[in-house]
């Protein structure tokens, strides 16, 4: 049975790590995996309460890079997210938790592109009451049908659009 665990779990198994968000997996989360040159994101997003999609959840996959930033990009991203204020401490107690959160603050920032060469989005009803509206407005197939277990489908679904995804340097869209 799909539960909040079960979706931690295949995350954490995935290399991905908890970044920030809500303590209810329902109104939103952020992981990252750290590949080196680039980062996979996933989002886990409360529809609800961004865009008053009811019970709805979107899991987003993205893919992002420091290289792709340029000198003014750093300090936008520096004045935008306060990360003079913060990212210093975080660097000195966690290096890899810096680098993932300033991942996160990069990706946040715009600076980031879909996972994959398929769909990179992927929506879960959480209350069945509301599947019928999502599946009328989102496209079919990425409607994965509703309570946590369609919330673990999309999120394998999008673990495998970042698994699919080579990252070049050049590919990054503004």
């Amino acid at each position: 049975m799909a539960n909040e665990k079960s979706i931690e779990r295949i995350l954490q198994q995935n290399s991905f790590e908890f970044v920030t968000g809500d303590v209810d997996l329902l109104y939103g989360r952020t992981y990252a995996r750290d590949n080196g040159g680039s980062f996979d994101i996933i989002e886990i997003v409360d529809l609800d309460s961004v865009c008053g999609a009811d019970g709805q959840i979107m899991v987003q996959a993205r893919v992002t890079s420091f290289e792709w930033l340029s000198t003014q990009d750093h300090k936008s991203i520096q004045e935008s997210f306060d990360t003079s204020s913060w990212l210093p401490d975080l660097a000195r107690n966690n290096k890899n938790a810096a680098r993932l959160a300033y991942a996160e603050s990069v990706a946040s920032y715009g600076k980031a592109d879909p996972a994959g060469y398929g769909p990179n989005h992927f929506v879960a009803v959480f209350d069945r009451t509301y599947e019928k509206d999502a599946r009328e407005h989102w496209t079919s197939n990425r409607v994965f049908g509703w309570g946590y277990a369609a919330i673990l489908r999309a999120v394998e679904n999008a673990i495998a659009a970042c698994d699919s995804c080579q990252v070049f340097p050049h590919e990054i869209s503004d």
